[in-house]
Order: structure tokens, then sequence, then C-alpha cells
């Protein structure tokens, strides 16, 4: 009986070592079935940094503070010269090819601009005139002769036809448009060069 015994567990060992081995090849083969799978099957990963910067490597951002280049410029991005605006206007899309418009606000000849062409109340700074856009003045650096004429208005005061403390010069205003945008460095831009177009005012 002892012997019947010990052949029935030698022959349950056996069937389990051969379903254990049947499990097994099935396992492997599952295995490979799924492998092969993954590697068929295109894979769509996120950036950590964000979608935008898997979108296109075309993006510039607003520069904090107001950056000026070599010629003491300020450079506002024209907004509605690029492909898209994102996250409210702090970083812009320059499309595929790259492409914007570029205005030169200059901060170191003198003039102060105003955004009214009474030249009244404080003096506007490029990152204002940027961030609004619009048409702003400034005082001409050559004031102009009056409507008579310098010659004829010297004339009239000489007859006494107008007092002598009128000037005989009016001052110029003039205005320029800028249209509305961001400030960007001249670092960035470089990495654009000749896709941007610059104007100066």
């Amino acid at each position: 009986m002892r012997a019947q015994k010990e052949k029935a567990v030698a022959k349950h060992k056996g069937d389990a070592v051969v379903r254990g081995s049947v499990s097994d090849a099935q396992r492997q083969s599952r295995r490979r079935m799924i492998r092969g799978a993954t590697a068929a099957v295109p894979t769509i990963l996120t950036l950590h940094s964000g979608a935008a910067l898997a979108r296109t490597s075309n993006l510039i951002g607003r520069a904090p503070g107001a950056p000026v280049d070599a010629a003491g410029n300020n450079m506002c991005l024209n907004e509605s010269s690029v492909a898209e605006v994102l996250e409210g206007g702090q970083r812009y899309d320059l499309g595929e090819p790259a492409h914007g418009e570029v205005t030169n606000i200059p901060t170191m000849d003198g003039r102060r601009f105003y955004d009214n062409d009474q030249l009244a109340g404080t003096p506007l700074t490029g990152q204002e005139m940027c961030e609004r856009g619009g048409t702003f003045y400034y005082e001409s650096a050559d004031p102009t002769a009056s409507d008579l004429g310098a010659q004829a208005r010297a004339d009239l005061i000489r007859q006494s036809f107008i007092p002598e403390a009128v000037d005989a010069t009016e001052k110029a205003v003039a205005g320029v448009d800028v249209p509305r945008g961001g400030l960007v460095s001249a670092t960035a831009l470089a990495s654009f060069a000749g896709r941007i177009v610059f104007r100066t005012i």
C-alpha cells in the first residue's frame, strides 16, 4: 500500500511538473505577444515641461522688465504678426516657418511719448506703449514755422498787429503707431535671425 501511495504521489508530482511547464510556456508565449504588440503600437508621450514645447520649437516668451537692444530700443513683438498668442500674451508662437514683426521703441534719444497730441500727462514707457498699442505722440526735435511763415510772422510783430510775446515758431507734434504686443529680448530674437521684420519709430 505504501508503494501505491508513493506511486500516486510521484504521478501527481509529475502532473504538476507537466502542468507547471505548460503554464510557464503559455505565460512566455503571452509575454512575447504583448512585447510584440507594444513595439507595433505607436506611443504618444507628453513632456513634463508642457505640451507647447512638443507642438513647436518656434516659441518666444515675453521678457521680464523692459529689455533693450544694443541701440537702446525696447523691442515690441506685434501680436497680430505671430501665428498664435499663448498664455494671455506671455508667449508667442511664431508659426512654421517662423515670422513676426518687431517695433523698436527708442529709449535713449530724448523723446518722451504721450497718449495725446497735447503732450499732457505723464510720459509713457516703451513697455506701456507696447502693451497698450495705438498712436503715441512726441515733440519733434525740430520745431516748424507757424502757418504764416517765420518772415511773415516777424513782419506782423514789427507792425504791431500781434503782440511781440507770440513765438514765431510752434512746437511740432509727431505721432507714431505702435501695434499691441509684448516686449521681447534681443537674445531671444537672435534665434530667429532673418525671419523677423524690424521697424523703428
